[in-house]
């Protein structure tokens, strides 16, 4: 019982936190408006993974088997370095933190893809 009465309090305490128009406190989106940018920057990082993962494919053709070794070390090095560095805006930040790390995961994975294109378009890199 103590339970279910903490939990009702909990739920009281939230929705009387909530804006009485609907919106989101100081950032002027209501939820349907939240919903649909997260499903936007769901979707671009989803399509940035994508074509990083092609352009990998695509420099992995024509290496070498120690060159193939290097760079796979080299990205599974870079893959930490971003899911670190994007973890960041995840503390202390709210709800918003979850947007600005999805938001970092997406430039830096199109910026190691325009460097791995690079990488296929000057072999003596």
């Amino acid at each position: 019982m103590k339970m279910k009465l903490g939990a009702l309090v909990a739920f009281v305490g939230v929705v009387l936190m909530l804006p009485a128009d609907g919106r989101t406190q100081g950032d002027g989106y209501d939820i349907e408006d939240m919903m649909r940018l997260r499903e936007e920057q769901a979707g671009s990082f989803a399509q940035a993974d994508k074509e990083l993962n092609q352009t990998w494919r695509s420099v992995q053709k024509g290496l070498s088997k120690e060159s193939k070794a290097a760079l796979l070390e080299s990205q599974r090095a870079w893959l930490k370095f971003r899911d670190a560095n994007c973890k960041f805006f995840l503390v202390d930040r709210g709800t918003m933190g979850r947007d600005e790390a999805v938001s970092c995961k997406t430039d830096m994975t199109t910026a190691r893809t325009q460097q791995l294109k690079q990488m296929v378009a000057d072999p003596n890199l």
